[in-house]
């Protein structure tokens, strides 16, 4: 576009130097005129003789010199008028050509030939005039009309051409403009030189401009936001206006979409949360960008609570009241997976705190439904209760570990029931009774062994010998009489 505009002035000075040289600059134009042949008898009597005026005028605007004036017919005779007395004049004549030397003839000047012809008249197409500067044309030719006619007609083209080149640049212009400052375009009236057509298309390009180039993070400094929160700019038609606010709401969608999915990560939601309705935005369209704003305000709450896991953070969103942005339902349900979430939170830090102090009683349960906050307090009460049972049982199986190593039934411990105390009694009394009976047995089965164990050897012993015996009969001999197992008769059999 740029380079147009520089094209146009280049075109505007190449015509202004062609003006110049053609139109303003010193005019150089030679003309002749010849006259009909007048008869000469009006003035000697002399029949076929006639005389025909030929008129050199300078009509141009510069001095024109070295003027030859050629005449290819035959001549009587030459008379010249000069236009000064001084002038100095040349002629050669012969029978079928004349010439005529004229120094110079300066801006609007005349010479004036006078020919004395005998039989027919010359005619106009047998006179040559010639200059320093050219040619001479003959006065009542179009020549040199027709030479301007032309030239200007070039000249208008040309001024044309110029016109719609520089035409298109500003259009251009225009259009780039509508890029980078839309508003300035969008306040202005249209050009003289642009069509109705380029100029709705250009102002609908800075219209998607205005929008598309609406960066500012901050959603209610954006200038879409503003545009739907103010009223109608003057310079701005019924249906540019409703354009530009249909633009303006797809961008602000767009901003709140980027908003929401930048809240995932950058752990703030206080612009979304706090956002407003503007008052050139459908209630319909409202409800729609209020439903993502919602479900995103509770799906960014569940986030933080799950990742960091505060209870605090939970009871705060839990006694809060619901933000004008998050819709009802939405509310109940973060509320009621946050309530779970809490209940689950209480009962995982009780079980393991139980044993150690009343739980419980330090937690905070008045956020809890009535039914809720009943079923979780018989929770506790009963797993305390298991725990103290576990307690209890766990002493008294220590105490019947330990009665094996009783002499005597030792006085009931404070903690122990009576009727548990009862029963450890009996159970020691049965212990102690097969105790003794046991110990009876096994002085009984050593008693036993005593006696068992060396007549065990002795048969062994006569057994070994038997073999050996049966083996080996001479080996009878070998055994002494104090290495004998057997009995006096049952040796003697053998």
């Amino acid at each position: 576009m740029k380079n147009q505009i520089i094209g146009g002035v280049i075109l505007l000075i190449i015509a202004g130097l062609f003006a110049k040289y053609k139109v303003f600059d010193d005019k150089v134009e030679l003309k002749y005129s010849l006259s009909e042949k007048i008869p000469s008898d009006f003035v000697d009597d002399i029949d076929e003789e006639g005389i025909q005026q030929l008129t050199i005028k300078n009509s141009g605007s510069v001095l024109i010199s070295s003027i030859v004036i050629k005449i290819n017919a035959n001549v009587h005779d030459v008379k010249v008028n000069k236009f000064k007395s001084t002038d100095s004049i040349s002629i050669t004549k012969s029978n079928k050509t004349s010439e005529i030397l004229y120094p110079e003839i300066p801006p609007f000047g005349e010479v004036i030939v006078l020919l004395k012809v005998k039989g027919s008249s010359i005619d106009k197409n047998n006179v040559e005039v010639y200059h320093s500067k050219g040619t001479a044309n003959e006065a009542f030719s179009d020549t040199s009309s027709y030479r301007d006619i032309v030239f200007f007609t070039v000249l208008f083209v040309y001024l044309i051409i110029i016109f719609f080149y520089l035409r298109k640049g500003f259009v251009d212009l225009l259009e780039s403009r509508a890029k980078y400052s839309y508003l300035d375009i969008l306040r202005r009236k249209k050009p003289w030189y642009v069509k109705d057509s380029k100029w709705i298309e250009i102002r609908n390009s800075a219209i998607s401009n205005y929008i598309e180039k609406d960066y500012t993070s901050t959603i209610e400094k954006s200038e879409s936001y503003q545009l739907l929160n103010t009223e109608k700019k003057e310079f701005l038609s019924e249906d540019e206006w409703f354009d530009i606010l249909k633009k303006a709401e797809d961008k602000i969608l767009r901003k709140i979409t980027e908003k929401i999915y930048d809240s995932y990560y950058n752990m703030s939601f206080e612009e979304l949360s706090n956002l407003k309705k503007p008052i050139n935005i459908s209630y319909k369209n409202w409800k729609k960008i209020n439903e993502e704003i919602s479900k995103a305000f509770c799906m960014h709450k569940l986030r933080d609570t799950f990742l960091f896991g505060h209870i605090d953070l939970v009871t705060n969103i839990l006694n809060s009241q619901k933000p004008e942005v998050v819709t009802d339902d939405d509310w109940s349900n973060l509320k009621t997976i946050l309530l779970t979430y809490y209940t689950s939170n209480i009962l995982e830090k009780g079980v393991s705190e139980i044993s150690y102090k009343n739980y419980i009683d330090n937690v905070n349960l008045d956020i809890l439904e009535p039914s809720r906050r009943t079923e979780i307090v018989n929770v506790f009460k009963n797993i305390k209760e298991g725990y103290e049972k576990e307690e209890y049982y766990g002493q008294l199986l220590q105490i019947i570990h330990e009665m094996f190593y009783w002499d005597k039934v030792p006085n009931k411990p404070k903690f122990a029931r009576v009727e548990d105390w009862k029963k450890i009694e009996g159970l020691y009394s049965q212990v102690i009774k097969k105790k003794k009976e046991a110990m009876d047995n096994l002085s009984e089965a050593k008693k036993i062994k005593a006696e068992f164990v060396p007549l065990k050897e002795k048969i062994t012993r006569q057994l070994c010998i038997i073999d050996n015996l049966l083996n080996e009969p001479t080996s009878i001999d070998k055994i002494e009489t104090f290495d004998n197992p057997f009995a006096k008769g049952n040796w003697e059999s053998v």
